[in-house]
This record gives C-alpha cells, sequence and structure tokens, in this order.
C-alpha cells in the first residue's frame, strides 16, 4: 500500500505530488531494481554490494526527499542497502518489505540522492511538518495541499 501527499506553492501556484511506500507489484519492483543495482545503473559500490554479499537486500520503497540546499522535493526509490542480522537468516523472506528490512536487517549504506535542480545531497522526509520545500519553478516554499493530500494507492 502507498500513500500520497501534495504540495502547493503560494506564489505561483506549482502542485508537486509525491506518491510513496509499495504498492501490489511490490515483487516485480524488487526485482527490477536489484537487476538495476546488478547492472551498474547505481554505480560500482552498488553493483559490488550484491556480488560480495549475495544474501543482500535493497528497499525500494518510494520516499519523499528534499534537497538539503535548495529545498526542491522529489519523490525516489530509496536504495538503502542492507545485509541479515545473524539471528534472523532462518525466517527471512526473499522480498522483504521495508519494515522487514528495518527489523530483521542492518543497514549497510544509504544511498546518496542527488538533486535534479541543484546536484545538492538529499534526504529522505519523514515528516513533512519539519521541513520546508521550495517550489522548482519559482525557489517560494510550498505548504501541504490537504485537499489534495489524502491519496493512498496499491
Amino acid at each position: 500500500m502507498g500513500s500520497g501527499k501534495s504540495f502547493k506553492c503560494s506564489k505561483c501556484d506549482y502542485i508537486f505530488t509525491s506518491m510513496t511506500g509499495v504498492g501490489m507489484l511490490f515483487v516485480t519492483q524488487y526485482q527490477r531494481t536489484v537487476e538495476e543495482i546488478k547492472a551498474g545503473k547505481f554505480g560500482a559500490e552498488w553493483q559490488r554490494f550484491f556480488e560480495e554479499h549475495p544474501d543482500g537486500k535493497v528497499d525500494c520503497g518510494r520516499e519523499l526527499l528534499v534537497c538539503k540546499y535548495c529545498g526542491v522535493p522529489k519523490t525516489d526509490t530509496n536504495l538503502s542497502l542492507y545485509l541479515p542480522k545473524e539471528d534472523s537468516k532462518e525466517k527471512l523472506s526473499e522480498y522483504p518489505l521495508p519494515f522487514e528490512l528495518k527489523e530483521e536487517y542492518t543497514l549497510y549504506a544509504k544511498f546518496p540522492h542527488k538533486c535534479k535542480n541543484c546536484g545538492g545531497a538529499c534526504k529522505i522526509v519523514t515528516d513533512v511538518k519539519k521541513v520546508t520545500m521550495n517550489c522548482p519553478e519559482c525557489g517560494e516554499p510550498m505548504k501541504e495541499d490537504l485537499d489534495l493530500s489524502s491519496i493512498c494507492w496499491d
């Protein structure tokens, strides 16, 4: 299940909608993400991870991110890498959901997401009330549009 939030610029009326989480095609998305990593799409370090850690996993959930420098938001696949905890190896899923990764695995590395606007580092937004998101069109702060923000998807 996924959810969505929309943000609107009060100056130019630009609307940004972020659809996050995982849906019913999770297994397909997971397989595709692993194939892309193994093919080198996300860099040599990520590619080597599965060569060196065949039992490793990736978080392929979609996340809301915001640039630490210019504040422009984007939605992207998480791509954090995980290794199984020693005491969890017997009960592991072939395709772990993001919540399972946090319970049964140890974080190995976070993907260094970059802003398409300025090239700065992006961070995952955990609380939209505690972050400022700036409009990519005019640079003004955007506010959550509560009329558009109650989106649920599969």
